[in-house]
Parts: C-alpha cells; structure tokens; sequence
C-alpha cells in the first residue's frame, strides 16, 4: 500500500458493519456509467450479499449495454474502472504483439472516440491505467521493453512510479498498482521472482 498523505476513514458513508459487504461488490469490477448504462463490465453479486447491501428488495431495473471501444485499436478494449464523475479508465491493445501494446486511457462521458485521452507513462513500451478516484489521479501500472512491470500513480497530472522496495531489480519482476481511494492511498500486488538455482 502506498499513501499521498495521512489516510482518513476508507469507507465513509457505508456503516461499519456492511464496508465488508460493499467492498465484495465493488470487486465484481462493475462500471456503470451515467443514465444505467453498464459499460464493458460485468456485475458479480451474489444474492444475500446485495440483499445485505441494500437492505431492501427493488423492483428491477433495466439496464442497457454499450460497446465503448477506443477506435485506436478496435481488436482490444478493457475498462477497468470509473469514478464517481463518469470517468472511465482502461486500455487499448492485447499486448500480445508490437502491433497491439498495452496503451491506457481515460474516457469521458459523453463516450465518445472524441472523449477517449490517452495516458502512458513516458518511455514505457506498454500502459494500463486500471483505476481513478474521484479527484481524478490515476493508478495502474507500466512496462518496460524486458518485461518488467512497475506501478504508478497519476497525481495532480504527474506521474510517479511506485514499486516495492523488496522487489528484485531484475528482468521480468511484477509491481502493479490495482486502486487508489480519495485518501491518497494506492494498493495493489507485486511478485518476487523465484531465485534462481545453479546449474550442473
């Protein structure tokens, strides 16, 4: 976990006994946007867990789905998060290829290919932009020629790589940053490498 500043309550507004519940849920990965519109995603919810959630059984709603791709490369699209404000992030490219790299963007609403703004880390081969608050920073993670994953933050318009200090400086070694809240406090995951065995 990395922090901008002194974390305050992480949770605010959701009572103590359902932040539980409400974190599940906001892991399902879900992106509504604005008017029910439900962008690119897919919302995981398990019964008992929505009902504790709203307290509540509501009538059903309708939901209508779009296809939100940035037109840079129409073969891969992700959205990987949203803010508060309507504010999609993602990325375009399978990553799979020179021809299709990981390139991350923001999208704003009204959703159009006029709306999409890119956003890579100078100098990096690949980007994915995976979360936003609703400050409007940025979180996710880059990747160099060789492999190797570092993490970033987006504050205030400048970058900043993160990455954990215990990770080896080494080709192909994993830091990622998956969220960051309203607080300044940015987490995700890393992975070490296996050491290395000596050969005969």
């Amino acid at each position: 976990m990395f922090e901008k500043s002194a974390p305050r309550d992480a949770s605010p507004g959701i009572p103590a006994g359902q932040r539980g519940t409400w974190r599940g849920l906001a892991r399902a990965t879900v992106a509504i946007a604005a008017q029910g519109t439900l962008a690119g995603a897919l919302l995981l919810a398990t019964g008992p867990a929505f009902a504790a959630a709203t307290g509540h059984h509501a009538a059903a709603a309708a939901y209508t789905f779009t296809t939100l791709n940035d037109q840079a490369d129409p073969t891969f699209n992700q959205l990987l998060g949203i803010n508060g404000h309507h504010v999609i992030v993602g990325y375009f490219g399978s990553g799979a290829d020179a021809q299709h790299p990981n390139k991350g963007y923001l999208l704003k609403p009204p959703y159009g290919q006029g709306n999409y703004i890119n956003e890579n880390v100078p100098g990096s081969a690949q980007t994915q932009v995976v979360a936003i608050n609703n400050i409007g920073d940025t979180a996710g993670f880059w990747v160099t020629g060789n492999g190797t994953n570092h993490g970033f933050v987006r504050w205030n318009g400048v970058f900043e790589n993160l990455n954990d200090p215990k990770t080896p400086h080494a080709a192909g070694s994993v830091n990622q940053l998956l969220g960051v809240n309203d607080n300044g406090v940015a987490g995700g995951s890393l992975t070490r490498l296996p050491p290395r065995s000596a050969s005969a």
